[in-house]
């Protein structure tokens, strides 16, 4: 079985590339990773800002990516598998570490 590492930042460019992906793996018998990485935000200035902490940020990624994961599933049913990443940091990283 072939894995294929799939980045998104859910833009329709993403999509485009995501579909192609599954149309691979399909042909291959494989299986697709959706791996969002996010940074952590920096609050800088004078005056003190709310940020959107870690754990909301890492939550937000999670429901996208299920809710990803759900339109591929209705739309190619169980012919491709379908895992998801989430991580923090730089994307390179986490791409090494899969």
């Amino acid at each position: 079985m072939k894995k294929i590492l799939v980045p998104t930042d859910f833009s329709e460019l993403a999509h485009n590339a995501l579909e192609y992906a599954v149309n691979l793996a399909k042909l291959s018998n494989g299986e697709v990773i959706l791996l969002h990485v996010y940074d952590v935000p920096v609050v800088v200035g004078d005056y003190p800002t709310t940020a959107v902490t870690v754990e909301d940020m890492e939550k937000m990624s999670r429901e996208k990516l299920s809710k990803m994961k759900r339109e591929l599933l209705n739309k190619h049913g169980d012919s491709v598998k379908f895992s998801d990443v989430v991580g923090v940091g730089f994307v390179s990283d986490i791409i090494e570490e899969q």
